[in-house]
């Protein structure tokens, strides 16, 4: 448990596009290499599920590409993944 909520996932967000800033999903919205909460909000739509299944069904079908991720944000996420 943590005391500092707000802070930690700032740090979370900032640390996921760090290191995906090259991946196709955030080049389409020019984030310019911003790691904030607020650029983030600005620039990033809300969508749905229906506005990401194109890019989703790429990756079922073995697309290895940076479509959403390129690097995985240690302790974040518990699963092996290739950082090619």
């Amino acid at each position: 448990m943590t005391s500092s909520t707000d802070t930690d996932q700032a740090n979370v967000l900032a640390a996921i596009l760090s290191r995906n800033a090259k991946t196709e999903y955030l080049k389409l919205y020019n984030l310019d290499g911003a790691t904030n909460r607020e650029t983030f909000k600005s620039k990033n739509p809300m969508v749905t599920y229906k506005d990401l299944q194109p890019h989703i069904q790429r990756v079922v079908n073995g697309d290895r590409s940076p479509i959403y991720i390129k690097t995985l944000v240690p302790g974040l996420i518990d699963f092996p993944c290739d950082d090619a």
